[in-house]
């Protein structure tokens, strides 16, 4: 699938959403004009057309750290801009789940949610609603030295006491720090939510970007809790590494779950082909190692 065909069917659900809308609009006219039209017929169309205007397609990128999860969706999705909009560098770089969206209600800006919050017994869609504890950072989309700069927030960590981290249930953390060290460093958000302007994402495209599950300090139960909404998955391999332990590990828990039937679109993507390139070696012996790693990873997870 290319963008051009992606484009054209969120186009084609923005316009079966419009006409649903329309359906609903002449439904409601009529039962007014019938006499039909009661508090409850009222609730239920609201409701209804309150669905359709919340409903999007959310597409997740999942894989191991260190795959190249963020470049991939700075390639696909922002390659016209004349930056990387998601902040990317060597080794892990996505420290909390990151959500792409078109919300024209209010003006571009980052919203994060600090990791202090792990440290309640809220769910995430309580957390969603309760707007005083996320920061808020304005965007301006014609400066992008400033959009940089806000986006690089997305990449921030935090020196806590040891204890602190523990409690936050970052246990991991303080086992691998230095036993003298009091201080350990921690991911500063747990989520992060970027409203952007966009042509697909004003068709309704949502994009989560996901941290991989075995990085140190990680929240793994979120990204699980965030999953189940994903219409679509694009799950991301090393084209140097192949098929680890670890990729079959998330395939398992997040993807292609053994025994159970998924309604689900899954793309798998071998990312990082060009570090297969070698002066030493032809293209056609190139293409030949990129061919073999396809088929060897279609193999592994069963797949066409």
């Amino acid at each position: 699938m290319t963008i051009g065909d992606l484009t054209g069917q969120l186009q084609d659900f923005s316009a079966w959403k419009q006409q649903q809308l329309q359906t609903m609009e002449q439904l409601e006219n009529w039962l007014k004009q019938e006499g039909l039209y009661t508090s409850q017929v009222q609730r239920a169309l609201t409701h209804a057309t309150l669905t359709l205007h919340r409903d999007h397609i959310t597409v997740a990128v999942v894989g191991e750290f260190s795959r190249g999860k963020t470049e991939l969706i700075n390639a696909l999705f922002f390659s016209d801009h004349n930056f990387r909009l998601l902040p990317t560098d060597a080794g892990r770089t996505t420290m909390c789940p990151t959500e792409i969206f078109q919300d024209t209600s209010e003006p571009p800006c980052l919203r994060l949610l600090p990791i202090e919050t792990r440290l309640e017994e809220t769910s995430l869609a309580e957390l969603q609603e309760k707007d005083s504890i996320w920061e808020h950072f304005p965007l301006d989309l014609d400066d992008s030295d400033q959009l940089h700069e806000a986006l690089l927030k997305i990449r921030e960590q935090k020196l806590v006491p040891r204890e602190v981290a523990a409690s936050m249930g970052l246990s991991e953390v303080s086992e691998i720090a230095d036993e003298l060290e009091s201080m350990v460093s921690v991911p500063a958000w747990r989520l992060a939510r970027l409203n952007y302007r966009h042509p697909l994402l004003s068709q309704g495209l949502h994009i989560l970007d996901t941290p991989g599950l075995n990085a140190v300090s990680s929240e793994p139960e979120l990204t699980y809790e965030m999953l189940p909404s994903a219409q679509a998955r694009l799950f991301v391999v090393g084209a140097d590494t192949g098929i680890t332990q670890s990729d079959m590990e998330m395939w398992q828990q997040l993807i292609r779950q053994p025994g159970v039937r998924q309604r689900l679109s899954v793309m798998v993507v071998l990312n990082k082909a060009d570090t297969l390139w070698d002066e030493l070696r032809t293209e056609v012996e190139i293409q030949q190692t990129i061919q073999r790693q396809c088929q060897e990873v279609a193999e592994i997870l069963n797949i066409d």
